[in-house]
């Protein structure tokens, strides 16, 4: 029988830092507001946008490319949106029809923004579009200590905008096209030139506003700006998954355009002064990979990847991005006993990674063994499998409690004598079928656990109470919460992966 210890982890963003790198290569793309065109295979596409001032990744993703001719500085959102999918019935909440020229009340719409430095004339020129088209534009001193209150409105970038929107179900986006002429913005640069850049959305459906770069105050401020390096050639690819942070084995996903070079990638991991350097070759014409890297420990810590092309050309740097992630550490004690967690050797101490944990023993007949995560012990042999081999093995789940409501978000209210619902889904794991489901509830003094039940009783849900604990010296009720997963007769079930969710009611007493 499978035993499964359920436990919890947590992530946040703690601190911004540096902004993008990005490199920019020659292409003369197709205005039509569609991104198909082989012009835009000689760009990076950007992502993912942060929420400003929250240092959170934003729910309505986008990424931005860049192209240059002699003629003409080129730049493409592609803005995912969800009122966009007609199955939500809410495509009256995108704000397309926006008519008002050089009005700072475009920043109540559907909008996207691009801010470009010249050193040489010392001057950020700032152009918006609407998801209407209509093209908003602004001057400001690029040297000055910020840039929203000097902004010079009569300044005209002569930008062309394209529009165009994609509502089918799955992947539902908008974007936005610009091209603007080299000459309204300080002249063309050289090859090799940097120029200072920022990028910028709002979404008008949740008032959502986000960067590229992380935006502390507001985003007409110089140390929000990243830079924009001007070359002939980079390597199509863009960032289809976003890591998530979780202990143990992480990856950036990345889609590729099939480019007829090899593409070498890096990321930075750093706890305190301690820096873990992780690389990964994208072979020529891949069309998708990924850069994997690991987070073996609890703490905060820096996060930044890297793109670079056969040369050595660096060509893609993100931000670096400030983290605190919260592992379950396991604590070890053995003697004549040998213990593997996740296929690596362990002797003292090791933090479980986010998902399924395979532990195998193999213990000799004086052997003694201890295993706990904080004040749980898990109990050897018992719940354990044996192989032939002598080899006992358990799998410990963490991370894996999805509960409603999320009290980490809110926290939990309840009145005197009043009950409270939370519900929660046994997940399981996936491609693999549950002989045994507990999950382990500790409720604090003047709370009590009186009941669950699953959904529709397709499965019977047990609830027993395990005794006291402690925590920083309060005193906590343990409860069992079990979904029986055999029938009357001892007959095999199962609990699928994501099975229904269960109700459990905590009452104050």
């Amino acid at each position: 029988m499978s035993r499964f210890l359920l436990l919890m982890l947590s992530l946040c963003m703690v601190a911004w830092a540096d902004a993008s790198r990005i490199a920019v290569g020659r292409g003369t793309p197709e205005m039509d507001g569609a991104l198909t065109d082989d012009g835009w295979k000689n760009a990076i596409a950007a992502g993912p946008f942060l929420v400003d001032q929250q240092n959170a990744f934003a729910t309505q993703q986008t990424d931005v490319r860049f192209l240059w001719d002699d003629e003409k500085f080129y730049v493409a959102f592609q803005c995912y949106e969800d009122v966009l999918n007609p199955r939500q019935n809410k495509l009256h909440a995108f704000r397309n029809a926006f008519a008002k020229p050089d009005d700072d009340s475009v920043y109540s719409e559907d909008m996207v923004e691009v801010l470009l430095g010249n050193s040489e004339t010392d001057c950020l020129y700032d152009v918006i579009a609407a998801a209407s088209g209509v093209v908003c534009d602004c001057v400001s001193k690029l040297s000055g200590t910020e840039y929203w209150q000097q902004r010079d409105k009569t300044w005209q970038s002569g930008a062309q905008v394209a529009i165009g929107v994609d509502n089918r179900e799955a992947g539902a986006h908008w974007v936005a096209e610009m091209a603007i002429p080299w000459q309204a913005i300080g002249g063309v640069p050289r090859m090799g030139e940097s120029r200072k850049f920022l990028v910028h959305r709002r979404e008008a459906a949740s008032k959502e506003r986000s960067s590229l770069q992380r935006v502390e105050n507001g985003i007409h401020l110089p140390q929000n700006l990243g830079e924009l390096c001007f070359v002939e050639k980079v390597a199509g690819m863009g960032v289809s998954s976003v890591p998530a942070f979780r202990p143990g084995e992480n990856a950036v996903g990345l889609s590729c355009m099939g480019g007829s070079e090899a593409v070498s990638l890096s990321c930075t991991v750093q706890f305190g002064a301690e820096k873990q350097e992780f690389r990964q070759t994208l072979a020529a014409e891949a069309l998708s990979g990924k850069l994997p890297f690991r987070l073996d420990r609890s703490g905060n810590f820096s996060f930044g990847w890297r793109a670079a092309d056969a040369a050595g050309r660096e060509i893609y740097h993100s931000p670096e991005y400030f983290f605190s992630v919260q592992a379950n550490l396991l604590s070890v004690k053995l003697e004549e006993a040998s213990l593997w967690v996740n296929g690596n050797p362990v002797s003292g101490s090791v933090p479980l990674q986010s998902g399924k944990n395979l532990l195998k023993v193999l213990a000799g007949e004086k052997a003694s063994l201890s295993l706990a995560v904080g004040d749980w012990t898990l109990p050897y042999p018992d719940g354990w499998q044996r192989d032939a081999n002598g080899v006992d093995s358990l799998a410990v789940l963490s991370g894996q409690s999805v509960l409603w409501p999320n009290w980490k978000l809110d926290g939990i209210w309840m009145t005197r004598n009043g009950l409270q619902q939370i519900l929660f889904v046994p997940q399981g794991i996936p491609n693999e079928t549950v002989d045994d489901w507990t999950m382990y509830w500790e409720l604090p003094e003047g709370m009590t656990l009186v009941g669950a039940s699953g959904y529709y009783k397709l499965y019977e849900v047990t609830v027993s109470e395990c005794g006291v604990v402690f925590h920083e010296g309060r005193r906590y009720t343990r409860y069992a919460v079990g979904v029986v997963t055999r029938g009357p007769n001892g007959e095999r079930k199962g609990l699928p992966y994501r099975e229904k969710s269960v109700a459990m009611r905590p009452s104050p007493v």
